[in-house]
């Protein structure tokens, strides 16, 4: 401390920017000054001081101040040192990018519309930003008033005009069907409608629906129709009173003491254009000083405004300096009392306090997640600071394309700028150890030359592995001559090893740090798979091309079609059709890939499909050794193994490594046979979804009877909000819900695919409204789940017996899902095997040509199948592979 007192008797008395370090160095917090003795002093001064404004002070090891000739200066090194350090007791947004603007550059020969969520000081109009109205329907607007080009880039010339033109959204410039001159009077005209002006468009667009409508073009009609529709929408928005100025964000501030918020209502062109929201972690740090968040602000949004309305009145000459030495605009900045810009603030500061009310739960969630999960590392493993994690993952397939990703996390949170990859140099065949012995030594040996990117030492290394990789990891810090803790997190149990102890520490599931280290592994493994395909991808094309009579073109049908294992496993007639090639050129593939003409071992049943929960998974959610191994003899004699689920894809993926699904990947069948995809890389090869209002009236209909409504779409799993049931019920299957509020309106406005509903409700009431469902939507399929992970949403002496109704397009089962899975591979059904235990299975055991109930599955359920298996827990899955595929006797007490 005595450093401390003796650089606050040296301050001097002028505008500045003020650093403070914690003991290990790090900054904590960077504020500005007028006068910067007066303001560092206040901080060591005996006076009483808010919570967290003293838990600052009392982490200060020392400061460092930066002159400066003015405070307006001050405020631009302020923002700028934020930027470079995000110390913890700064506010620090997040850029939201959410928000979408239309750019147009007049500058351009024959300028486009452009979509984008980035504004650039480069000479080009933006437009927006468009809150609660699409984007594309503006743009669906312009095409069919103005008929601009959307097609990116530089204009193009060509022989005929594309479909745009012959449907009257284009003027073709591309074919000459236009001049420039007609050209940019569109573009004007366009620009002035987005600016505010432009009100006669819509008697143009009414005009063109009535044309449509007497031709019975009734599709573009509707088209016409929904245009006008948008027309009303923008002009719901229109705000009066406001004079000449028509761009104006008008801000307000609110905080409840732990949490703050501040709200930007945004006015474009005279419009309403929504409000964008904003959380201060820090409220007594930031104590509602706009001339901090207002620079970071127009940072991110890179759009400064012809006025800024603030609350109350402060100077903000310094602000208004910066603004124009920045943006080169001198804005205006307002405290309106009372008028339209009064109402204005009025707007933002209700949607201030609804946002700070809904958000604070999810909030103190999100920092639990990530700087109470360091905080709690730090005491598991004794640590002076967890700030800055990396983790580091070997990714090869049989000792090829060897390859390992190294991830970083600060304060719990990815900092992807920060992520590195390594092609492995040294290492001989397939030895993760030495792999990661290399990838480390690389990585500390750039540390001590200094490198740019590699100059500062984690906190903690996480090790994707157990004791053994750890002590690898270990070696290389230590043959450099670094000190850095390590641990292992080994897969299969999440057990956590330590160099140098062969006895793992065991976290609770639900452990924030745990969590936190499952997050920092698995973001290693998807890192390191990513780029190991790249280059197997690079090596496959290689490897196709030096095959006779194989071309470029040839290649890229081939890639289009098929992957490394999936073309091995393919014949040459099938190579020829579905890639659409030259039968000799298909012959000559598979010749490459046979050179020995041997066929794969006979097998009674060549594709084997299981569900997963109560079915291959036991108690633990995991699967038995002895289960893998069979399966992996399985594959060998020239099986495919594959998964047929109710669960999503991203559900799945945190089994697609222990089944090596990513080393022989499969087409598999998600969400009840909704959806197909392949675990290579989980991506939907095939979709059969719901109709948003078909979805949203389901929701409204079965929301008075449920515990828990879930609607899965293209960007996964949404609910209305989060609680204690939900919590547990997606920590079992490792899947993060969003939050969407009311989700029947939700459903209505979503833009991905929805792909299943899934209600939860009390097993009494299943029947009744599954009754009043199927009744009710006759295009929906209704199945009662018997999944056992329910049992994680029920609550010790809660007489609530937790059930699961999941709705599905009437187009979609698990048959039909199994059934497209055997033809891609060319296998009939009679020679596919399906295991399941709960009714969402019988389609699938129906249609395939062995279909085997569990021993737990309810006896409906395993009258209805071909064979009874033993239960889950007693691996009656690679008992019946045995049985029926591997030709080992297993009657008896063995195969009860």
């Amino acid at each position: 401390m005595s450093n401390i007192s003796d650089k606050l008797k040296d301050l001097p008395d002028t505008p500045g920017v003020y650093i403070m370090r914690d003991a290990s160095g790090q900054v904590i917090y960077v504020g500005k000054a007028v006068v910067l003795k007066n303001r560092v002093r206040q901080y060591f001064q005996h006076t009483e001081k808010p919570v967290k404004v003293q838990a600052m002070v009392d982490n200060i090891a020392d400061f460092d101040y930066i002159i400066t000739r003015t405070e307006k200066d001050a405020l631009a090194l302020e923002n700028n040192l934020i930027k470079k350090y995000k110390p913890h007791y700064n506010i620090l947004l997040k850029d939201d990018k959410t928000s979408p603007y239309i750019r147009i550059d007049p500058r351009a020969e024959y300028p486009t519309i452009e979509i984008t969520r980035r504004v650039k000081r480069d000479g080009a109009r933006y437009f927006g930003p468009f809150i609660g109205v699409s984007v594309r329907d503006v743009i669906s607007v312009l095409q069919s008033v103005f008929r601009i080009r959307t097609c990116s880039g530089k204009l193009k010339k060509r022989a005929r005009p594309c479909l745009n033109h012959d449907i009257d959204l284009c003027l073709a410039p591309c074919c000459e069907r236009c001049d420039r001159a007609e050209y940019l009077r569109a573009i004007n005209g366009a620009m002035t409608f987005l600016s505010g002006g432009g009100d006669d468009i819509s008697g143009i667009i009414t005009q063109k629906m009535s044309e449509a409508a007497e031709k019975e073009n009734f599709e573009r009609a509707i088209s016409y129709r929904n245009q006008l529709r948008v027309l009303d929408n923008l002009k719901s928005k229109i705000v009066s009173e406001l004079g000449k100025v028509a761009n104006i964000d008008a801000f307000f501030y609110t905080d409840n003491g732990l949490y703050g918020a501040v709200s930007v209502c945004i006015v474009r062109g005279g419009k309403m254009m929504g409000v964008k929201n904003y959380i201060i972690n820090e409220p007594q740090m930031f104590g509602g000083d706009m001339t901090t968040f207002l620079p970071q602000y127009y940072s991110m949004t890179n759009e400064l405004p012809d006025e800024i309305c603030l609350q109350s009145e402060r100077d903000v000459t310094a602000l208004i300096e910066y603004f124009t030495s920045v943006f080169s605009k001198r804005p205006a900045i307002t405290f309106p009392q009372k008028g339209m810009r009064k109402k204005l603030l009025d707007t933002a500061a209700r949607n201030c306090s609804d946002f700070l009310l809904k958000s604070a739960d999810r909030v103190k969630r999100d920092a639990d997640m990530t700087l109470g999960a360091c905080e709690r590392l730090k005491a598991v493993f004794g640590l002076p600071s967890a700030r800055r994690i990396e983790c580091y993952d070997i990714s090869n397939i049989s000792g090829a394309d060897k390859v390992a990703s190294g991830v970083v996390f600060i304060d719990g949170k990815a900092d992807k700028a920060q992520y590195r990859r390594y092609r492995i140099r040294t290492v001989e065949g397939a030895d993760d150890f030495r792999s990661m012995y290399e990838t480390l030594s690389r990585r500390f040996i750039r540390y001590k030359n200094g490198d740019a990117g590699f100059n500062e030492l984690p906190d903690l290394i996480v090790i994707d592995g157990g004791a053994e990789q750890v002590e690898f990891a270990s070696r290389a810090a230590d043959d450099v001559g670094v000190k850095v803790p390590m641990v292992g997190l080994a897969k299969r149990d999440e057990e956590i090893y330590l160099r140098g102890n062969r006895e793992p520490v065991k976290l609770n599931r639900d452990d924030y740090g745990l969590r936190l280290l499952q997050r920092v592994r698995d973001e290693a493994h998807r890192f390191a798979v990513l780029y190991h395909r790249t280059l197997r991808s690079r090596r496959y094309e290689s490897e196709l091309k030096g095959i006779d009579g194989v071309g470029a073109s040839t290649v890229k049908k081939v890639l289009n079609v098929f992957n490394t294992h999936t073309i091995v496993e393919a014949s040459a007639d099938e190579i020829a059709q579905k890639a659409g090639i030259a039968k000799k050129a298909a012959a000559n593939i598979y010749a490459y890939y046979h050179p020995t003409s041997q066929t794969a071992t006979a097998l009674k049943y060549k594709l084997v499909a299981v569900d997963l929960d109560g079915t291959l998974l036991n108690d633990e959610l995991t699967v038995s050794d002895y289960t893998l191994d069979v399966i992996d003899r399985y594959r060998a004699a020239g099986g495919i193994f594959t998964v047929a689920t109710g669960r999503s894809p991203i559900s799945l993926a945190q089994y697609v490594k222990p089944l090596k699904l990513d080393v022989h990947p499969v087409m598999a069948v998600c969400h009840l046979g909704c959806v197909t995809v392949n675990t290579a890389d989980l991506k939907a090869a095939q979709v059969t979804d719901m109709p948003n209002l078909v979805a949203a009236r389901l929701l409204k209909f079965a929301a008075p009877h449920c515990k828990m409504m879930q609607m899965y779409d293209g960007d996964g799993v949404a609910i209305a909000q989060s609680d204690e049931m939900t919590d547990n019920y997606f920590a079992a299957i490792k899947v993060t819900p969003r939050e969407v509020g009311d989700m029947a309106e939700y459903a209505q406005t979503v833009r991905t695919p929805i792909i299943k509903v899934i209600l939860i409700l009390d097993e009494p009431k299943v029947q009744s409204l599954t009754a009043a469902l199927v009744a009710e939507f006759p295009e929906l399929n209704f199945i009662q789940s018997t999944a056992p992970l329910l049992a994680r949403m029920k609550k010790p002496g809660d007489s609530f017996e937790p059930a699961m109704i999941e709705c599905i397009s009437a187009g979609a089962d698990k048959g039909k899902g199994l059934k497209s899975v055997a033809d891609f591979y060319g296998v009939p059904m009679s020679e596919v095997m399906a295991f399941g235990d709960s009714f969402n299975d019988v389609p699938m055991l129906k249609a395939a040509g062995l279909g085997v109930a569990m021993g737990n599955a309810r006896d409906a359920i395993k009258t209805l199948a071909d064979e009874v298996a033993p239960t889950n827990n007693a691996d009656g899955v690679a008992k019946t592979i045995e049985k029926h595929c591997l030709n080992n006797d297993l009657q008896g007490e063995d195969y009860a």
